[in-house]
Formats: structure tokens, sequence, C-alpha cells
């Protein structure tokens, strides 16, 4: 599991995964019926930096996140954001390991749910077990937040250059990702560190939803937010017509 790289500045402000948070397919497929998990709660700085090697100019060059983990493999995210008004607000993104991904933006007082199979769940929670490589006798270990750390890197050859993904994770906690940097072939990078880890159940209210809220699409979150914030937009047109195809193929519970 890493922490932040679903996060994305549009608009004016930082948009956790936006409406984009819904079925992943990354990892090996495996049953829902998994030994449990250590659960933790976890403070991370995500900071952003452009191809100069300085913080960017955009609002959310420096992120504070949470993520909690449940022994079920079920987490949450909270990211604070500043919206165009200058009021903050805190975006949080549910993953419920029984079959469920869901946003929750409270600029829009929306709720956006998405509802995925077994196989999907599976996935997700496969992100959230170690690969085969941390396991390897030669990889480069250290010590973090008292939690051995190793130490997994990956150049991927892209059209335009290189992207690296370089990752300290933690096997004690299922290969929670304790520090990252992403390197974009341009040269910019974002840095995760976390900087604090509580082990134990999250609060159960974390995971429930706010009352008063209502069920949105994608679109209908982006329509919102733009009679909220005149001249600023959620996400561009395109990307929540294409968000919606997900939304829709995902409206009731999946086999």
């Amino acid at each position: 599991m890493t922490s932040g790289r679903l996060v994305l500045a549009l608009g004016g402000c930082l948009l956790a995964g936006s409406a984009g948070f819904f079925v992943t397919s990354a990892g090996k497929p495996q049953s829902n019926d998994q030994v449990a998990m250590r659960p933790f709660t976890a403070q991370i700085i995500e900071k952003h930096f452009g191809p100069d090697g300085k913080l960017t100019s955009l609002m959310g060059a420096v992120n504070y996140i949470t993520i909690a983990r449940k022994s079920d493999g079920s987490y949450v995210r909270f990211l604070p954001i500043q919206g165009p008004d200058g009021s903050y607000e805190v975006l949080r993104d549910i993953f419920d390991a029984s079959g469920k991904q869901i946003s929750i933006h409270p600029h829009m007082k929306s709720i956006t749910t998405y509802f995925i199979s077994p196989i999907h769940a599976g996935h997700e929670l496969a992100r959230e077990t170690c690969p085969p490589e941390a396991g390897n006798p030669t990889a480069e270990r250290s010590q973090q937040l008292d939690y051995e750390v190793v130490r997994l890197r990956e150049d991927t050859q892209t059209k335009l250059g290189v992207e690296t993904d370089d990752r300290w994770v933690a096997p004690a906690l299922g290969c929670f990702t304790m520090e990252e940097t992403y390197i974009t072939e341009s040269g910019s990078r974002n840095e995760d560190t976390v900087v604090s880890i509580m082990e134990g159940e999250p609060a159960e209210s974390w995971f429930t939803l706010p009352s008063g809220y209502t069920e949105m699409s994608p679109s209908e979150v982006a329509s919102a937010f733009a009679a909220r914030f005149p001249g600023h937009k959620f996400v561009p047109d395109e990307a929540a017509k294409w968000m919606d195809k997900g939304y829709y193929a995902h409206r009731t519970p999946q086999q």
C-alpha cells in the first residue's frame, strides 16, 4: 500500500483521488478470507517537486495524509485540502474489504460509492501484502520508526524516458510503504514519508458515512463543485465523463 500518488492537483485545490478512486487491478487476486492483518494508523507527509528540484508552486505542494487500516484489510485515507475560497475540509476515501470503495467530499457534501467484486477486492487486498522480492535475502534493509524496512526499486522505461519508484516497505505491516520517492520522466518527483505510526484497530467512526450527504456520480460532484466555486473545475469535463463510466458500471453489489 502506498500513500499518496492518487492525489491530483485540479481546479486550484487538491483532490485525493477525487472521483477516480474506484476499481484497482494491480496485484495478484486472492480470497477475502485471508489471514488478519496488523491494524495501524499512519501519519504521512507528502511533498511534490518540479523538474528544477524545488517544491511546486501549486496549492498542495505539501500534504499531510492519514491512513488507517483495519485487521480485515479495510482502510481509510484522510487528506486535508484547501478549496478555492480558502476553506479547509478533509477528504476521505474508504476501501471496504466487503466489496465497496467510497469517496467522501465535504466541500460538496457528496458520497461516491463503487461496488466491487470479490476478485477486485482481492486485487486491492493483495496490494497490502508483501511481494516476493521483499523476502530476497540480498535486498537492502534498514530501520524506520522501529520497523525493519526493505528497499524495493522499480525503473520503468516509457516513450518519454524512465520512471523510478523507490520505496522502503515494512514487512511486519504487510509491506506498507514507509518512505517513497517517485520520479517521472520529466524529473518531477513526489516524496512520501511516514512520520508516525500507531498499531491497533482504528476508530470505527472513521469508516462510517456522514449523515446529510448525497450520493453523487463523478460528473454530479463536478457540477456541485462548479456551482460552489464558479470559475473552478473539480476535474476536466472529459475526465468526469470517463469516471462516470466506471461509476455506473459499479452501482450494484458485484459477484
